[in-house]
C-alpha cells in the first residue's frame, strides 16, 4: 500500500526487541537479523496489530480468533489480501504496511496434497496472518529508525509510538554466559542419519533435513 514515511530524531534509536517486550500486545512481530549487508540491512518492527488469521495446529483455521472451519488457509489469506490491496509504494524502506506471515512446515500439506501426516509442534500455529498499518524500520546502514504508516492511521497510534521509542533506547550489551549446555543424544541423531541414507536408497526421498536440539540457561 502507500505509505506515509517518517523518520525519527532519536539518538540513540530505539531499542526494538525492548519495545516488543515491554509491550507485546501493541508490538507484537520483530523481524531482526544479526547478520549485515544487503540481506540484513533492516529490522522491523509491527505495530498495532489488527486482523489476524491463524491455522491452528489441529487444522482449525481462525479469523480474529474466531474458529472458521479448517483448513484452507491459503486461500483465505488470498482473499483477504486482494480485498485490501492497493497501488505498491516505491522507496527504499522494505515496509510500507501490510502483513506479518509465519508459515510452518506442516502448511506445505496445502501446497502438496500427498505430504500427509506432517505431524505440527502443538506449540505453535501451523500458520499465521498478522495485518499491521504501522511499523517501525531501523536501517543499520543510516542509523535511522523510520516510522512507517498507511494513510488512514490514527494519529494517536503516531503519537504513541513516538513515545515510546523515545523511552526506550538501547542498553549498553553485557557479554553473554553460558551456565547450561544441553544437546540431544548424538547416538539418536546418527540412528535417523542411516534411516534416512535408507529412504534414500529405496528412492523414498531424495534431501531431508535433520537437526539436533540444544538447549542453553544463560546467565544475566
Amino acid at each position: 500500500p502507500v505509505s506515509n514515511v517518517a523518520t525519527f530524531a532519536v539518538i540513540p534509536p530505539p531499542d526494538l526487541l525492548a519495545l516488543h517486550a515491554a509491550n507485546p500486545d501493541r508490538y507484537p512481530c520483530l523481524l531482526e537479523s544479526v547478520a549485515r549487508g544487503p540481506h540484513g540491512r533492516f529490522d522491523i518492527l509491527f505495530a498495532f496489530p489488527e486482523a489476524t488469521l491463524t491455522l491452528a495446529s489441529d487444522d482449525t483455521l481462525h479469523e480474529n480468533g474466531h474458529a472458521v472451519g479448517r483448513g484452507g488457509f491459503l486461500d483465505a489469506l488470498d482473499r483477504t489480501w486482494h480485498a485490501e490491496q492497493t497501488s505498491d509504494a516505491a522507496g527504499v524502506l522494505p515496509f510500507s504496511g501490510g502483513w506479518f506471515l509465519f508459515l510452518g512446515y506442516e502448511l506445505a500439506s496445502e501446497v502438496e496434497p500427498v505430504l500427509v501426516g506432517l505431524a505440527p509442534d502443538s506449540r505453535l500455529p501451523r500458520a499465521l496472518a498478522v495485518r499491521s498499518r504501522a511499523a517501525f524500520v531501523h536501517d543499520h546502514d543510516t542509523q535511522h529508525t523510520h516510522l512507517v504508516w498507511e494513510p488512514g492511521v490514527p494519529e494517536e497510534w503516531r503519537v504513541r509510538m513516538q513515545l515510546d521509542a523515545r523511552a526506550c533506547t538501547p542498553e549498553p550489551e553485557r557479554p553473554v554466559e553460558i551456565d547450561a549446555l544441553v544437546e540431544d543424544d548424538p547416538r539418536d541423531y546418527l540412528t535417523r542419519v542411516r534411516r534416512v541414507q535408507e529412504y534414500i536408497a529405496a528412492g523414498d526421498v531424495f534431501q531431508v533435513n535433520l537437526a539436533r536440539a540444544w538447549r542453553a540457561r544463560l546467565k544475566f
